[in-house]
């Protein structure tokens, strides 16, 4: 599955595209909203995408936005999380 975010930012530029995803890694553009940044949003996302087999990455053009991208790779359901069939439930009755 690829999730593809994309904004209309300034763009990032080149030599800031190998840290975005480092942590505490900002960018030398200016925020476009007034937010502030720690610089470990994207680093968090590499780390939890990359945990379940997953990848992430972005293109960007200066002055026309970037498109951010998530794969995430499609899993079986491990056996302990199988959908049980009727066959399988039980039912219990409790008299007081």
């Amino acid at each position: 599955l690829r999730v593809n975010i994309r904004d209309e930012g300034p763009g990032i530029k080149p030599d800031d595209m190998n840290n975005i995803f480092k942590r505490y890694s900002k960018t030398a553009n200016k925020v476009t909203g007034g937010e502030s940044s720690t610089g470990l949003g994207l680093s968090i996302v590499k780390k939890m995408i990359e945990s379940m087999g997953g990848a992430v990455g972005c293109t960007s053009e200066v002055g026309k936005g970037s498109v951010f991208y998530i794969d995430i790779p499609k899993a079986a359901a491990p056996e302990s999380r199988a959908i049980r069939t009727t066959s399988d439930v039980y039912t219990t009755t409790h008299t007081n």
